[in-house]
């Protein structure tokens, strides 16, 4: 859409409010306003497709153009909160502590940032606070302490240098991360992981054992 002309950006935008997106249904399917203007759309006699726009303004009822405005509305209610979001995460780059970005925006959002409903272990981040709570009694003390004696020289110094990131953000802002990358139900199974583990039930893959 950013290459769009004004035209052909605001036609864009009322084909998803309408006809929804390859993920998503329309915005506007009650009270019969997609099909309202799904039927509109169509000039069947001349075989042409009209331009929502142009029928808004012309064929569409008075009840379409107030729906289609509430819902244009909420579009731009969303992409002022997203852009707010960005500029949190831009801020904090730009800030003091630069490798702490991706965790103030999500601590200082203006709204509740959705997270997975499980953890995105592709971060490395995310595994080592995930493994801080199982394995080591959500200690980075503890988690650190074994590192020291079982650990490599490399991961010594790269595992250890994450864990000194991520604990001074936690005590810099007060909170647990997992509180911040972490669903109900994640912490939920991380708890249950942990008796396990203590309990002797589960034993751990190699990766986590190493701090990563």
């Amino acid at each position: 859409m950013r290459n769009a002309t004004e035209t052909e950006s605001v036609e864009m935008l009322l084909g998803a409010l309408f006809e929804g997106t390859a993920s998503d249904g329309p915005w506007v399917e009650h009270n019969g306003t997609a099909w309202e203007m799904e039927e509109l759309a169509y000039h069947e006699q001349m075989d042409i497709i009209v331009p929502y726009q142009y029928l808004l303004l012309t064929l569409a009822s008075d009840e379409t153009r107030a729906v289609t405005r509430q819902a244009a509305q909420a579009v731009r209610d969303a992409a002022d909160r997203l852009l707010a979001l960005l500029d949190a995460y831009e801020r904090a780059v730009a800030g003091e502590h630069p490798e702490w970005a991706k965790f103030i925006p999500l601590l200082e959002a203006p709204f509740p940032v959705k997270i997975p409903p499980n953890c995105d272990t592709r971060d490395p981040d995310v595994i080592a606070v995930m493994m801080r709570d199982i394995r080591f009694e959500g200690s980075w003390e503890k988690k650190m302490n074994w590192l020291m004696l079982h650990g490599t020289q490399a991961q010594r110094r790269i595992d250890g240098a994450r864990i000194r990131r991520l604990a001074a953000f936690e005590e810099a802002y007060g909170v647990d991360l997992a509180d911040l990358l972490f669903s109900e139900q994640a912490k939920a199974e991380h708890a249950q992981l942990a008796r396990d583990f203590k309990e002797g039930k589960i034993d751990l893959p190699p990766l986590y054992w190493r701090g990563n």
